[in-house]
Parts: structure tokens; sequence; C-alpha cells
């Protein structure tokens, strides 16, 4: 007796839910047919294709401000030091996949005949820039073009104010030290410069693998190493990571928001916005659902 109640009791309880799912659907289909459905469906449908479509749009512009800000370092991270950094870093990020290059700067005197210019030189290895890109011309002031080279070995390339100074033009001769160069471009652009402001010497390009024969470089001299790394995000932060507990004194990273203050205020500032804009998309879709619904 308790069993066939049971069973009746199963029975009408799944005969209930069966006549509750055809009355939903009956209700839904009417609905549907008046009109009222369609038109929440619509809004719904239109908020999320516009909360897609400004979160899509603020992500790209966020993307290309910082690909932008990374050619002030010329990279897209930075290892800086004020002694020769150590290889095990350039091995390990090109262990994991980074491109690498290396630059060297300091101060010295230039000398073309009798005229002598402290200049602001700068040693590049094959690579650099890995954001941005160098420009040069042949003539002071003259069209500048990219270049994706550096100055080749014995060569140099000299800044228009530096020319100027001297009285040179390209294919003229200098002297850097114990070596002499002959001035190969001019160098009309260097993405990074940006990022010095407080340099204000005329500029000298030159090839790392000439810096040991101008005897400039010695035990003690004042030199502003760089380690540039460019590569795909996650790998940056996977040697960022590692590179943190490695660091030895004088050695630092430098992100785009680390080396310049008032880079970072406006990447901060820009970021803030982009995050407005994506949240008034929001709001407006959701009021744009309920008008819908209250219909």
């Amino acid at each position: 007796m308790a069993k066939t109640a049971a069973g009746v009791s199963a029975g009408t309880g799944s005969v209930s839910w069966r006549a509750v799912g055809r009355m939903a659907l009956r209700a839904l289909g009417r609905d549907w047919q008046s009109g009222e459905l369609r038109v929440l469906a619509a809004a719904l449908l239109i908020a999320v294709a516009s909360v897609a479509a400004v979160g899509f749009f603020t992500d790209r512009i966020q993307q290309a401000m910082e690909r932008k800000a990374s050619e002030l370092l010329g990279a897209d991270l930075v290892v800086a030091a004020s002694n020769p950094i150590q290889p095990a870093l350039a091995d390990a990020a090109l262990q994991q996949g980074l491109q690498t290059a290396g630059t060297l700067s300091f101060r010295s005197v230039v000398l073309a005949g009798d005229v002598t210019q402290l200049t602001e030189v700068k040693a590049v290895s094959a690579g650099y820039p890995l954001r941005g890109a160098l420009q040069v011309s042949d003539q002071p002031f003259g069209p500048p073009r990219t270049v994706d080279t550096i100055p080749s070995p014995g060569q140099v390339w000299l800044d228009e104010r530096l020319l100027q100074v001297l009285g040179l033009q390209a294919g003229g001769m200098v002297n850097l030290g114990a070596r002499a160069f002959r001035v190969e471009h001019v160098l009309a652009y260097e993405p990074d410069r940006a990022g010095d402001l407080f340099s204000i010497a005329p500029r000298l390009l030159m090839n790392l693998a000439d810096i040991p024969s101008t005897g400039l470089v010695q035990a003690g001299s004042r030199v502003a190493y760089r380690l540039l790394l460019a590569g795909e995000p996650a790998a940056l932060e996977g040697f960022k990571t590692w590179a943190r507990t490695r660091l030895v004194a004088g050695e630092k990273l430098e992100g785009v928001r680390d080396a310049r203050v008032e880079l970072r205020s406006a990447l901060d500032r820009a970021q803030r916005f982009l995050n407005l804009a994506a949240l008034v998309s929001v709001i407006l879709a959701g009021v744009g659902v309920a008008i819908a619904a209250r219909r």
C-alpha cells in the first residue's frame, strides 16, 4: 500500500513538473509572439556586443600605447647597471625565448683636427634597438631614413650638433681615445634617447666591438651598461621573476613604467580613462536591458 502511494506520489510529481514545463513554454511562446521577448533579447545581444567591443578596443589601445612607450627604452625590459652585467642574465633571457642586445654609454672627448668636443658616446651590439628604429641621413639636417643596422666596425654615426661643432661631413675622420673612426652617417634619431632628458651633450653612436680598441673603458670608468630585452609578455614576466633574486649590487630591472616617472603617470591616467570607458559601456548596456524589460 505504501509502495503504491509512493508510486502515485512520484508519478503525480512527475506529471506536475511536465505540466509546469509545458505552461512555461506556452508562456514563452506567447511573449515571443507578442514581441516583448524579442525586444529584451535584442537589448541583451546589443549590450553584450557593446561591452565586448569596448573591452576589445580599450585593450588594443592600451597595448599600442605600451608598445610605443617601449621605444623610450629601445626594448620591453632593461637590465641597467653601473658595472658589466652578468653574462648569466643574457643567457637566461635567450633560453626563455627573449631577444637581447647590449649597450654601454659614457662621456668622452672627440677630436677632429684641432677641435675637441665633450660627447655622449653610446656603443651598441647587433640587434639594437629591439623596439623602435634608428634613423640616419647623409648630411646634417638632411631627410632622414630608417635603417635596421648599427655602425659597422671602424665607423661611427654623429648627430648634427657634433658634426657642426667639429666642422665635419659624412666621410670625415674623428679620433676617440686611441682609435680613429670614419663618420659613416649622420645620426638623426635614436628611439631610446628620449628617455634621457638630462643628456645635453652631442651624440656619437658606435659598434660595441670597437670599444676595447679605444682604451677608454677601464676599471673604475663611469659607464652605464644596459641589457635590452624584448619578447612575449609571459616570457618577460618569467624572466623578471627569475632575475629579481639573482641581480647583484648595481643592477636593476627597468620597464616602461619604471624608466620615467612622467611616462608611468601618463600610462596610469590613460589606463584609468580606458577603464572608465569600459564601465560606462556596461552601465549603458544595463540601462538598455532594464528599459527593454519594463516594456
